[in-house]
This record gives structure tokens, sequence and C-alpha cells, in this order.
């Protein structure tokens, strides 16, 4: 059986983090889940829309985004 240990979200294939596969799939899109690790590393190459909640549902994501700092 695979442990699935850390999970924070759903990132759906528009780019977007959803809570779950179900409100991915409601928004129409499909992906896989992200755990904090990935997360952080979609954080470092831009390819992550930040944002703190599901966007179909209001959920809250159990994580905090980094503040940006102008270069």
């Amino acid at each position: 059986m695979d442990e699935q240990t850390g999970a924070i979200g759903f990132l759906g294939s528009d780019g977007a983090l959803y809570c779950s596969r179900a409100c991915a799939l409601r928004q129409g899109t499909d992906g896989d889940e992200v755990d904090q690790e990935e997360y952080e590393s979609l954080l470092e190459g831009d390819s992550l829309q930040p944002g703190s909640l599901c966007p179909v549902c209001g959920g809250e994501f159990p994580v905090s985004w980094p503040d940006r700092q102008p270069d």
C-alpha cells in the first residue's frame, strides 16, 4: 500500500492548486496530489499560482505562501 503523507492539495493540469481531486474535477481539470516538498519546488520554479484558498470550494490550504521580495 502506497502511504500518502503530507499531501497539502491537488495540482490541476491548469496550474492551480485545489484542496482535493473532487474540486479539481468540478473545475474541469485533472492532475496529481502535491506534498510540501513538491509545493516548495513548484513555487521556486514559478509554475504555481500562489493562493491560500481552493478556487472551487474556498477550503484553506495548510501552508503559507512566502513573501516575494523584488530583485
